[in-house]
């Protein structure tokens, strides 16, 4: 079979990294020669080194693009483990009870490399957990250090803000005097960067509030740590107008399916009597059948969740059914005006 010149370029470079094929094989492959087939991939690029020869899955360098970077950031700085795993490889992994946060790495890594995913034993008794990692090429260092500052520009602070809120924020929907109330908070120990999102959600109009919550100490002998280390810093934002507002900035950026739904729901029952939305709650049908199907499958394969059922303040509200609010390219300018 014979190809023109672009088909066999892009035959060559997928035989050789994709497929992880040697120079000869690919050449037997491809009907050519070894010494033009090694002349071919060179000025295609380069060939690979001893070390990428040895890598069994194929591997794709980082795109570049500002917004997914500020958003792995914001990953980073939650849930998101990365270290140098080798010279060439970096691996990145998430140990999470929630499937959806499992679906999220995956949907953010699986294009760059290999992903490994098993379950294990949680830290409660009986409970299991999904450890999920993948295996990347060295473009991904920025990742290696945990982030001590948000971005500067106000568009790539949101999707940093949203990569964080979907590994650490807490949506959520409660009854007050009969009276729906919500709320958005985030709880950890890095201070320096709760600080810098505080500053800013407040230049951008937001009246976030900060808490100071100290650990119970953990009763261990050598247990000998700061007293810095042991108070956590919570951030919260509790008028029901500005939590809408944020929820559709990071409903824009947000891949974690509980968290969409969260907002989904924030944003279309922001007021109202608790007892009118518990009613519209309850009928939905297509809703409690979600949520059966849900509880089925999470208990045949034993994965943990926070609520099996039907809750409004559990992880199983991304079983509600809201409309999608929609993104534009100049979605941001509007909900910052609004």
């Amino acid at each position: 079979m014979r190809f023109s010149n672009p088909d066999k370029s892009e035959i060559l470079r997928r035989l050789y990294w994709e497929r992880r094929l040697s120079i000869r094989q690919t050449a037997a492959v491809i009907g050519m020669s070894y010494q033009g087939t090694r002349g071919r991939l060179l000025k295609l690029g380069r060939l690979r080194s001893k070390a990428e020869g040895r890598t069994r899955y194929s591997r794709r360098s980082f795109s570049g693009e500002d917004g997914e970077k500020s958003y792995l950031l914001g990953l980073r700085a939650g849930d998101i483990n990365a270290w140098s795993k080798s010279p060439n490889t970096i691996e990145v992994r998430v140990s999470t009870t929630h499937p959806a946060m499992s679906k999220l790495f995956t949907g953010a890594f699986e294009k760059y490399g290999h992903l490994m995913t098993f379950a294990e034993r949680a830290y409660l008794q009986g409970h299991y957990r999904w450890q999920t990692k993948a295996h990347l090429d060295r473009s991904f260092e920025f990742l290696l250090p945990k982030p001590s500052r948000i971005p500067t520009q106000t568009e790539e602070f949101y999707q940093f803000l949203s990569g964080y809120s979907d590994a650490e924020c807490c949506l959520c929907v409660y009854p007050k005097a009969n009276r729906i109330r919500i709320s958005w908070t985030v709880e950890t120990l890095d201070a320096r960067l709760i600080v810098q999102i505080k500053n800013k959600l407040a230049l951008d109009g937001f009246h976030p509030v900060l808490y100071r919550k100290s650990q119970p100490d953990s009763g261990k002998k050598n247990h000998k740590r700061s007293s810095a280390r042991k108070v956590k810093i919570r951030i919260r934002l509790n008028r029901t107008a500005e939590v809408v507002k944020l929820a559709k900035i990071l409903r824009c950026y947000s891949k974690h399916a509980e968290k969409i739904a969260k907002m989904d729901l924030i944003c279309s029952h922001p007021r109202g009597k608790w007892s009118r939305f518990q009613l519209e709650w309850k009928i939905s049908q297509e809703g409690q059948s979600l949520a059966s199907e849900y509880t089925r499958k999470e208990q045949k394969e034993h994965i943990i969740t926070e609520n099996a059922g039907v809750h409004i303040l559990g992880s199983s509200a991304s079983l509600v059914q809201a409309s999608s609010l929609g993104c534009t390219s100049d979605f941001f300018r509007r909900a910052k005006t609004a």
